[in-house]
């Protein structure tokens, strides 16, 4: 099922993977063990021996090098009747498992994002992540985050944060979708407009629609967080958006506490109501300091006492909701009060599977810049860097408060290169 909202959502990121084009050099990572992980994009009749496929199909090709060994695998979901382009490789040690992300023109026509992993146990199922098979795509992005399990908790929590461009006419957009790979929730597709998220620009400066495609996804704050930039070309600014996963425990008291209200007649008196629902909360709220369980119970009382006898399903909501807006301000230390659209969930109306927060960090004006730019930001969203190729240099500018440097130059040569000079921008923001 899709869902369409104006929110956005993430959590702390294991690895962020380049795109490549067909032509581009092999991706490359290391896994547990010494095991390196190649992914090729290329011709069928170029990668692999033998009739099974049209020898001029388009695939992607994954080698697994153990030692001198190396075993060819063919991606699943590329041996089908379209070219497969813009991958990404990244790896999660936790698990240790490959994430193969990459743009499929079905029929060399209509573009579907497609997601795959890779483990012990070989490839899993392929999950198509976009919604609009009509619509031009680019620039996947990806990035893998883990949330260790709590005592109650049967596994670590792993979430797939995709990020695209996707253009309708001269429009381009920025896109985000969270994807939590617990074989259920991957179902249930959010799909984020990110420029949705901003405030209202005081005024309208457009720039050129292709800067709406440059988009960073890196490492947030917390270790429940992450942080994407992105350019809302059509008000010609560039912005950054902190998102973090809610604990999972808080979506299992908020379900709980709203099933069983649902499950009454209505207009139960407040008393029994309460009692009832503070047993839930005592009995289901194990995980979370007794402080804030107290603090729960409190604002749930007051809630409950000014709503007074209400039907059933209306007050299961407002409880559900009302439960996890407070669990998010105790985690903030109290001192987030998050608007009313700042959460959302992912999952049926009634019982979310999982809850997000997003804030927006920072917004600048953008700058002039050269043809075809690189966009890198910092882990916390207060920084930014711009960079272009220029002949024998790399050209950048960065944030400097709330604007940006001069441009800046890094001269190219035999000691230094354009992908390690990116590079080394990529470093410096990072660490700010």
């Amino acid at each position: 099922m899709w869902c369409f909202l104006t929110a956005l959502t993430v959590l702390v990121v294991l690895g962020v993977a380049p795109t490549m084009a067909s032509d581009d050099a092999t991706q490359r990572v290391i896994g547990a063990g010494g095991v390196l992980y190649e992914l090729h994009a290329g011709a069928y009749g170029d990668l692999f021996d033998g009739p099974a496929l049209d020898g001029a199909a388009q695939v992607l090709a994954l080698d697994v090098r153990r030692g001198d060994a190396v075993e060819r695998l063919l991606v699943p979901g590329t041996e089908s009747a379209s070219a497969e382009v813009s991958a990404s490789m990244i790896y999660d040690n936790g698990s240790e498992t490959v994430y193969l992300l990459w743009e499929g023109l079905a029929g060399g026509v209509h573009p579907l994002l497609h997601l795959v992993t890779f483990g012990n146990d070989g490839f899993g199922v392929v999950s198509e992540i976009t919604a609009s098979p009509f619509s031009d795509k680019g620039h996947p992005q990806l990035a893998v985050t883990r949330e260790s399990a709590t005592a109650s908790e049967a596994a670590d929590r792993v979430t797939a944060h995709l990020a695209w461009w996707e253009q309708s006419g001269a429009d381009v957009r920025p896109v985000y979708t969270p994807l939590v790979l617990d074989g259920v929730s991957s179902e249930w597709k959010v799909l984020l407009d990110l420029p949705t998220l901003l405030p209202a620009a005081e005024s309208a400066a457009p720039v050129d629609p292709a800067l709406g495609e440059l988009l960073h996804i890196v490492p947030g704050r917390s270790t429940a967080s992450a942080l994407v930039a992105f350019v809302d070309a059509a008000h010609g600014r560039l912005a950054t958006v902190e998102v973090e996963a809610l604990p999972s425990a808080l979506t299992g008291l908020a379900n709980a506490v709203a099933s069983h209200v649902r499950s009454l007649p209505d207009g139960v008196d407040v008393d029994t109501l309460l009692s009832e629902v503070t047993a839930i909360v005592e009995a289901d709220g194990g995980d979370f300091h007794p402080a804030t369980v107290a603090w729960l119970l409190v604002e749930v009382e007051r809630l409950l006492r000014s709503e007074g006898p209400s039907a059933s399903f209306a007050l299961a909501r407002k409880l559900g909701g009302h439960i996890i807006h407070i669990g998010y301000k105790v985690g903030s230390a109290g001192l987030v009060n998050p608007d009313a659209d700042a959460i959302f969930a992912i999952g049926p109306s009634r019982t979310p599977l999982h809850h997000f927060k997003r804030s927006v960090v920072s917004i600048w004006e953008l700058p002039a810049v050269g043809a075809d730019p690189t966009l890198f930001a910092s882990r916390d969203g207060g920084s930014a860097v711009l960079a272009w190729a220029a002949e024998g240099a790399v050209l950048y500018r960065e944030t400097d408060g709330g604007g940006w440097t001069d441009v800046r130059t890094i001269e190219l040569g035999a000691h230094l290169d354009r992908a390690a000079a990116l590079e080394a921008l990529q470093r410096r923001v990072l660490a700010r």
